[in-house]
């Protein structure tokens, strides 16, 4: 801000109005020829015409005005594309599930699973289940709450994953397939 004010003095000493804003356009413009001291002026160099010598520099509010609708030009692409990338997906996600959706394979065979023993969590980023039974332990892809002596069903459905299912039909997936049948 120290700097400021001697180049605005000599500025205004010379008849030139000085702007509030250092960073408009009009700053240090001469009102009589319309020229800021600040621009650039054309030179003829020795030999040269006027048409191949340089033009005058863009005014700096002209370069300043350009880089600020540049930037908000890009902060728009950027929300767009990411608005594009949740809500796309997302749209599509429940078109297919509403629309486009498989029936799940049907149970070819219900066994048996027995009642339940114990109910053991193992936490951590992934929670997996471990339920025994008067019958075997079976190894859940999710956690689980079961009642004690609550009757379970292993099912085998067509695409061959087998799942232990409670008396309400809840049913969740089994890790492996070398399970107690």
């Amino acid at each position: 801000m120290q700097i400021d004010k001697p180049i605005a003095i000599k500025l205004q000493s010379k008849g030139i109005p000085m702007s509030e804003d250092p960073l408009s356009p009009d700053v240090g413009t001469d009102t009589e020829t319309g020229k800021s001291p600040l621009q650039a002026e054309t030179v003829k160099a020795d030999g040269q015409d006027a048409s191949t010598t340089a033009a005058a520099a863009v005014p700096l509010g002209r370069v300043r005005r350009s880089i600020k609708h540049l930037e908000i030009a890009s902060l728009m692409l950027l929300l767009l594309l990411l608005v594009l990338g949740i809500f796309a997906p997302m749209t599509i996600s429940a078109y297919r599930h509403v629309f486009m959706d498989e029936p799940r394979p049907t149970a070819v065979v219900v066994q048996n699973a027995g009642r339940v023993v114990s109910v053991s969590q193992s936490g951590g980023f992934i929670t997996r289940a471990l339920v025994e039974t008067y019958l075997g332990y079976y190894a859940l892809m999710e956690g689980v709450s079961l009642n004690k002596n609550e009757a379970l069903t292993l099912e085998t459905r067509a695409d061959k994953v087998r799942f232990l299912c409670d008396s309400q039909h809840r049913c969740l997936r089994l890790v492996a397939d070398g399970q107690p049948e």
